[in-house]
């Protein structure tokens, strides 16, 4: 998306359409995979192939403070099962010291031929899969699960919380954070605002820790963002398996 195009999206459309939003209640929990195949993940693809923040320092850098902000530490998970849905060209799990991590990236083999920086192959595990596809040997299998500006790039997002649900221990964590936005384009088919979210979630069978929106901390105070670049704020949310 052009830089102009981006700027009449976040200044005049989404404002417009949130405002429609509060009366209308629009969502879009499933989009078609096709397109999503032919249209999000190749542009998805040729947006990371060139993205020079994440071959820096700085992803790393911003990684540690976004995880921190929210809460978490290098090393509460050390030595546990930590997957991350949707782990783009780079790994921001390894934030979390000592952890066995798995990955989940639809353009995994994709990345490892073509993209020369990438670290995906240092996953414990890496599947090349979309998060849609169910994994049965991950069943019951890991402590914390997190996904970061991920779930609006998707298809279908009932099928993906159905999967981290599955994953995911008795007691274990669930971290899901992304924009809350209200126009599609051709790389966010979908439309997740809160109320529907957690009515998904609801009925998946996930107990609601806590939610917030925007960011908090020294991610907010250095940034001064509310989003990952679409939208008014992005949605964030800590689950729980019983």
């Amino acid at each position: 998306m052009s830089n102009l195009k981006l700027m009449i999206k976040k200044t005049f459309l989404e404002p417009l359409f949130h405002n429609l939003h509060k009366i209308k209640k629009m969502h879009k929990l499933k989009a078609s995979k096709e397109e999503w195949a032919a249209k999000a993940q190749k542009g998805e693809f040729a947006f990371h192939k060139g993205n020079k923040w994440r071959n820096s320092p700085r992803f790393m850098e911003d990684t540690t403070l976004l995880f921190e902000s929210f809460g978490f530490d290098r090393d509460e998970y050390a030595g546990k099962v930590v997957m991350d849905i949707g782990a783009g060209s780079k790994l921001r799990g390894k934030f979390f010291r000592d952890s066995k991590l798995v990955a989940i990236e639809p353009m995994a083999d994709d990345c490892v031929k073509e993209i020369p920086w990438t670290d995906l192959t240092d996953a414990y595990k890496l599947y090349s899969l979309p998060a849609e596809d169910r994994i049965e040997e991950m069943a019951d299998h890991c402590d914390l699960i997190f996904s970061i500006n991920v779930l609006d790039h998707c298809f279908d997002f009932e099928k993906i919380v159905e999967n981290v649900y599955s994953y995911l221990k008795p007691g274990g964590l669930a971290f899901l954070s992304f924009d809350e936005h209200f126009v599609t384009d051709s790389m966010h088919p979908l439309i997740l605002t809160d109320d529907i979210c957690l009515g998904v979630y609801e009925k998946v069978g996930f107990k609601l820790i806590k939610k917030s929106k925007g960011f908090d901390g020294a991610y907010k105070a250095k940034k001064n963002i509310t989003t990952y670049g679409h939208g008014i704020f992005c949605l964030n949310y800590w689950l729980t398996k019983e």
